[in-house]
């Protein structure tokens, strides 16, 4: 968690300075601050089930994609 604080101040930054009205200081503060969050992801487990459940999803056998039934 703590290596989102920079981003998040960013981020704080960013909306500062548009309330002064330097919008494109704001602007590039703000892709700065999306990219450190970017960076700062990290692959879990979770991330990784996800991944696996969209990968399975994209690549479902021909008859599978065509099944009517409902799967739970």
């Amino acid at each position: 968690m703590s290596n989102r604080v920079g981003p998040i101040l960013i981020a704080i930054a960013s909306v500062t300075v548009r309330l002064i009205g330097q919008s494109a200081a704001a602007d590039v503060l703000a892709c700065f601050a999306l990219a450190a969050l970017t960076f700062s992801l990290e692959r879990g487990t979770t991330l990784q089930a996800a991944a696996r459940v969209v990968y399975s999803c994209n690549h479902l056998p021909v008859s599978a994609a065509n099944s009517t039934a409902i799967v739970r």
